[in-house]
């Protein structure tokens, strides 16, 4: 992969790590109805399931190079 591409996906990960972690603060400091609590739990794994997915493509394209 191209340091281009590289590039985008630590950028892409960071972002989402951040906003994973803004929704975990989120969810830990505010009460939530039922509903929007299972929006933000559905929020919550679908970006750290984003974030490990990216990290493994960022990992094998470490490998490719090498």
């Amino acid at each position: 992969m191209d340091k281009q591409k590289a590039n985008l996906i630590n950028g892409l990960t960071l972002v989402i790590v951040i906003v994973w972690l803004f929704i975990v603060m989120m969810n830990a400091t505010l009460s939530f109805t039922e509903g929007i609590a299972f929006i933000d739990h559905s929020l919550v794994w679908a970006t750290l399931s984003l974030a490990v997915s990216l990290f493994a493509l960022r990992l094998a394209s470490k490998d490719k190079e090498r």
